[in-house]
């Protein structure tokens, strides 16, 4: 804590860097064949700004509503739908990606062709890099 309170503003925002996370997905059983995905940070306004562009639609809302109710979640433990589930995945993926960098269509493409655990693999990571806390290395690891 002393070593950040003597490091100016000006210097810890000139020393921040993108927090990464990697994700690896199966391309062939057979053969092994594997790619790994390695997703870099939004900052909070580029992360909002992607949210707000990618809405839920009202018919989105309404079926997590019903699927949240048919689960027996209690209403006042129901949470909101905060992004379209169909846009805002492959939005993400592609807006965090580092390695390889793609644009959202070839996320989108990506996306369309991947079974359901690999596409949450990669989706689970890209919104984990921007929402679990960063935390420090442990100097005895």
């Amino acid at each position: 804590m002393g070593e950040t309170a003597a490091r100016s503003i000006a210097d810890i925002i000139a020393a921040k860097k993108r927090t990464t996370r990697t994700a690896t997905i199966v391309l062939d059983d057979e053969t092994g064949d594997e790619a790994t995905f390695t997703f870099g940070s939004l900052t909070r306004v580029e992360y909002r700004d992607l949210l707000d562009k990618h809405k839920p639609t009202g018919e989105q809302r309404r079926e997590f509503r019903e699927a949240q109710k048919l689960a027996g979640i209690p209403s006042h433990r129901r949470l909101e739908l905060s992004y379209n589930v169909d846009t805002y995945p492959p939005a993400l993926i592609a807006a965090c990606a580092v390695d390889p960098a793609m644009t959202e269509v070839e996320a989108t493409e990506l996306w369309n062709v991947l079974g359901n655990g690999e596409a949450a693999a990669l989706f689970d990571t890209a919104q984990q890099v921007n929402l679990q806390q960063q935390r420090p290395p442990d100097p005895e690891a």
